[in-house]
């Protein structure tokens, strides 16, 4: 599995069967509370599955004032 995080910056994760994406996440060392995940052009939430070979966008999450 690929993790892009919107930049150039592009993280590979091997992943067995199908797993949930916040596990994958912080075996990867992103918070999940800080971030968006777009899968297929679509917003998924961090207890969504994937399996191996699927990319996933994560991206920061940008708050105003």
């Amino acid at each position: 599995m690929r993790i892009r995080n919107g930049s150039i910056k592009e993280r590979r994760v091997r992943v067995r069967g199908k797993s949930r994406i916040r596990d994958i996440l912080l075996r990867a060392g992103i918070n999940p509370e800080e971030v968006v995940i777009i899968k297929d052009e679509e917003l998924i939430t961090e207890d969504d599955f994937i399996s191996e070979g699927e990319i996933i966008e994560v991206l920061p999450v940008s708050l105003g004032g």
